[in-house]
């Protein structure tokens, strides 16, 4: 048991350090994530979240419904 979860916890971690994660997304996504990830201090923070949001805002309005839910229901 508890060497199944000391691999458990080796697969996250390195899984947290982003081996999944960057072989799923393109690389300008990933840069984009990355300067939004890394704040230096509240100012900082504040300027990154209004661009996050606008980021957001911009992709839910990219999102056709109707594909999604055709995706959703063929699954």
């Amino acid at each position: 048991m508890r060497v199944s979860r000391q691999r458990r916890c080796r697969a996250s971690r390195r899984q947290a350090r982003g081996g999944l994660f960057y072989r799923e997304f393109p690389p300008e996504i990933l840069r984009r994530l990355e300067h939004l990830a890394f704040v230096k201090d509240p100012d900082d923070l504040g300027a990154k979240y209004a661009q996050a949001i606008a980021w957001f805002r911009e992709a839910i309005e990219a999102i056709d419904e109707r594909q999604v839910r055709r995706q959703i229901f063929d699954s």
